[in-house]
């Protein structure tokens, strides 16, 4: 009888122990589940891809960057045209109304008086754009 009632107190224990360490490993799989779901929430929030730079306007489907500098900072054609190229892009080429609309509202914002370069050169008199098409007046 004695043994018995020892093996039962063993078995008991063993249980005890066993239960608490389920509920251990239960509590921290319900925290790592939880670390993966705060992990795949902020994962899909900085993977995603951005239309356009830090600090440029998207209209439609372009983006635009507009450089306000004051004199005696402001840049010739060639050196706002280098600048925008250092950053992966062009001087302003307007082909239609809508991309008129978005730099004239875009530009309302900086200095009417200190002015901005645009994308529009003189080749052999005629005005072309500098992604190689003529001017066209409407």
């Amino acid at each position: 009888m004695g043994l018995r009632i020892h093996f039962t107190s063993v078995i008991s224990e063993n249980d005890a122990k066993l239960t608490a360490e389920i509920q251990q490993l239960e509590t921290q799989r319900n925290n790592l589940t939880e670390q993966i779901q705060n992990m795949e929430t902020h994962w899909n929030k900085v993977s995603q891809c951005k239309a356009c730079q830090n600090d440029w306007l998207l209209s439609g489907s372009n983006c635009y960057a507009y450089n306000d500098a004051e004199p005696p900072h402001q840049k010739t054609w060639e050196e706002a045209q280098e600048n925008c190229r250092g950053k992966g892009s062009d001087l302003v080429v307007v082909h239609n109304e809508e991309e008129k609309n978005a730099l004239n509202d875009y530009s309302r914002g900086g200095s009417v008086t200190v002015g901005y370069w645009f994308g529009l050169r003189a080749e052999g008199g005629r005005w072309k754009w500098i992604d190689g098409s003529n001017l066209t007046v409407r």
